[in-house]
């Protein structure tokens, strides 16, 4: 029950809860520290001691009253034991005497005179009976010691006095234990509360690299385990409408292929003429069309299989540069072997050329180059065209994305040429970049690697 209605709190009340109990925790610890364990060194007792010697020994009498002695014990929170040869007592039984303290100072210097005192007379000197003082500590007690003449006092106090610096440095290791303690837990706590950024953060990488199969763990009802369910959603909704989109247009592509058919076997039938020679090219135009659209949403699917064999990407290329409608130039390695679809990479690498030969000037060769590096083999084409405004850039690959808005079929397809390209790379377990220096024309740079497409 409890951990249901702390999992059903707001996240920043869980914070301020914490923090509340972190403070109150500290600010305890350290108030029952100081309270048991704050009391002044022993030096500075023992120089409140040395300060008032002279009254309490004139008071004591002489020679000295164990009345009087009491009396002043009780006033001052003090025991008193005095030894002499002519008499000796003690204020308080048990209490040590001189020969059984263990005395660990050196002699304090003589007090100095009473602020105002002058003497009287020559010779006089001022009234401070002691001469010497010296501390030590029996049984775990502190004692102060003063001796005059054959006269010596012990003082030692009535309150708890912290015997030695070991002790202190144990209290004060402990009481660092307790804050420390309390830190820890605070931070556990919070570690565990906050736990779920981490798998939403490895969600949101995953999403950004096209898994969107991914699903999160779903916690309580605090802002995190609400975030978690929203990101579930999303990437639900995102699957749903992309499987959708790509089987309207699955359906829809195949389906123009009847009436597509129809009107080609129509056209046969009409004599020759000039509208039917535009009529006919423009159904093959359509129906170019329609195959992209038909190989795009086959990669899309899992219909999409690849049939996989090994080619030499020299060979390949060499083809399609016969091939094409303008002058190619093309440097490749001898060993620039890898496994691919050969009917799929000829339309993605056929595609590329094609669009350099359409933007480069008249005369002036296209360049293939096939490089190879450990586990990969890539291609670039390259133009000597005007290039590709930088705007253009980011949406190159988007299909039916044109740099050229009038969409004139004189300066290129539909726009799903390198769409395609970029699908049958993906496929290939492989990328395709473009970069276009203003001026300069264009470089696709295809990369594939040669072991194959990694196994799903």
């Amino acid at each position: 029950m409890i951990k249901r209605l702390w999992s059903d709190r707001s996240l920043f009340l869980k914070l301020i809860a914490i923090l509340v109990l972190v403070t109150f925790a500290v600010n305890l610890s350290v108030v029952l520290f100081f309270h048991r364990f704050s009391i002044g060194p022993r030096k500075a007792f023992g120089r409140y001691v040395q300060g008032c010697t002279h009254y309490i020994l004139n008071d004591l009498g002489n020679p000295p009253s164990l009345e009087r002695a009491k009396e002043l014990g009780e006033q001052l929170g003090l025991a008193f034991r005095v030894e002499s040869p002519d008499r000796s007592f003690a204020t308080e039984e048990g209490l040590a005497n001189s020969e059984a303290v263990e005395f660990h100072s050196r002699p304090e210097p003589p007090l100095p005179p009473p602020p105002g005192w002058t003497p009287s007379g020559p010779g006089e000197e001022p009234p401070v009976p002691v001469r010497e003082i010296r501390f030590g500590h029996a049984e775990g007690r502190p004692y102060m010691m003063m001796e005059e003449g054959t006269t010596r006092l012990l003082v030692s106090p009535q309150f708890p006095v912290v015997e030695n610096g070991s002790a202190e440095w144990t209290r004060l290791f402990a009481l660092l234990v307790m804050i420390s303690s309390a830190l820890v837990l605070a931070w556990a706590v919070l570690r565990k509360i906050f736990a779920p950024l981490a798998g939403l953060d490895a969600g949101v990488r995953q999403v950004a690299e096209g898994n969107l199969e991914v699903k999160l763990p779903e916690g309580g009802n605090d802002e995190l385990g609400h975030l978690s369910r929203a990101f579930n959603q999303m990437t639900l909704r995102v699957r749903q409408n992309l499987h959708s989109k790509e089987q309207l247009l699955y359906n829809v592509s195949h389906e123009l292929r009847s009436p597509l058919s129809r009107m080609k076997l129509s056209l046969e039938f009409l004599p020759d003429s000039k509208p039917k020679t535009a009529l006919a090219e423009e159904v093959r135009e359509m129906e170019g069309m329609i195959d992209e659209l038909l190989e795009s949403a086959r990669l899309e699917s899992t219909y999409g299989v690849l049939s996989l064999a090994s080619l030499e990407m020299g060979s390949l290329l060499r083809g399609l540069c016969e091939r094409g409608p303008g002058v190619c130039t093309l440097v490749a390695e001898q060993s620039a072997k890898f496994m691919g679809d050969a009917h799929r990479l000829e339309r993605l690498f056929g595609n590329l050329l094609q669009n350099a030969f359409k933007h480069s000037p008249a005369g002036v060769a296209v360049e293939v180059r096939v490089e190879t590096t450990p586990g990969w083999v890539q291609v670039k084409v390259s133009d000597q065209g005007p290039g590709i405004p930088p705007a253009d850039l980011p949406f190159l690959f988007e299909p039916f994305y044109r740099v050229d808005k009038s969409r004139s079929l004189k300066t290129g397809g539909y726009g799903l040429g390198l769409s395609l390209a970029r699908q049958i790379a993906l496929a290939h377990g492989g990328s395709i970049e473009v970069s276009s220096p203003p001026g300069q024309g264009a470089t696709f740079v295809v990369k594939l690697p040669t072991s194959g497409p990694p196994s799903p």
